[in-house]
């Protein structure tokens, strides 16, 4: 899956939790910096590998609050 920025993206986790994370931009190296949460958590800036197959486009009426 190809990332873009300002999108959102999320995992699943066998618990049912997600962990969201909101494309800022992408690094010369291929990587992105985006703001993650996961659960209650304030989002932080973190560096995003676009290589973990686990990454899926969070519809609209998914996206947290947090992150709009």
């Amino acid at each position: 899956m190809q990332m873009q920025i300002g999108k959102v993206y999320h995992q699943e986790f066998q618990n049912g939790e997600r962990l969201y994370v909101r494309i800022i931009e992408q690094f010369a190296n291929g990587r992105f910096k985006g703001l993650k949460t996961y659960g209650r958590a304030k989002p932080v800036q973190r560096s995003v590998d676009p290589t973990i197959p686990f990454w899926i486009e969070t519809a609209e009426s998914d996206i947290p609050k947090k992150l709009r």
